[in-house]
């Protein structure tokens, strides 16, 4: 599962009924946009400087390659770019739930964000109220990170940290 947020990215390796390993690496869309974009769109040199961060935090994680796994998408990078890579104009929780978004998909839509301004952006869609200046780290991020571990695709869900703590707590108590 990878969750980008604004600070950090959060990537945890498990099954159904445990975690294998976790990672949470000091790049978010926020923290990267803030720190490394000064330009609207960023210059080619901030993206790639923007990239060899990402790789270098990527770079000393182990166990988390794409052998016999899924990689799950949750949280707001991950559903705004399903919804727009279907073209909703709307959040659409069947749009979102369990969509296969292949690498190619994510490239498309960060290429076309590198040549956008925050305000061109915000004109794709609604569903990037609140994001359009953000996406375009957000959606380097989940690019480099399923290069780094070799995902050709990533199914999206909108469970994320929150559903989980609310499905623990919930067992808890069934249990006890």
């Amino acid at each position: 599962v990878i969750d980008i947020g604004g600070g950090s990215t959060e990537i945890t390796r498990g099954d159904a009924h445990s975690i294998n390993r976790h990672a949470s690496l000091n790049i978010g869309s926020v923290r990267l946009t803030e720190r490394l974009f000064h330009h609207d769109p960023p210059s080619a040199a901030e993206i790639g400087e923007a990239r060899i961060l990402i790789r270098n935090e990527l770079s000393g994680l182990d166990g988390f390659s794409a052998a016999d796994s899924k990689l799950v998408g949750v949280a707001g990078t991950a559903t705004t770019l399903a919804l727009l890579a279907q073209d909703a104009r709307g959040f659409d929780l069947r749009a979102v739930t369990n969509y296969s978004m292949p690498l190619r998909t994510v490239q498309q839509l960060f290429d076309r964000f590198c040549r956008m301004s925050a305000a061109q952006i915000i004109e794709l869609s609604p569903v990037l109220a609140g994001r359009a200046d953000l996406i375009t780290a957000g959606s380097l991020i989940l690019l480099e990170a399923m290069t780094a571990f070799g995902f050709a695709d990533l199914v999206v869900s909108e469970r994320g940290v929150r559903y989980g703590l609310v499905l623990r707590e919930w067992q808890k108590r069934r249990i006890s």
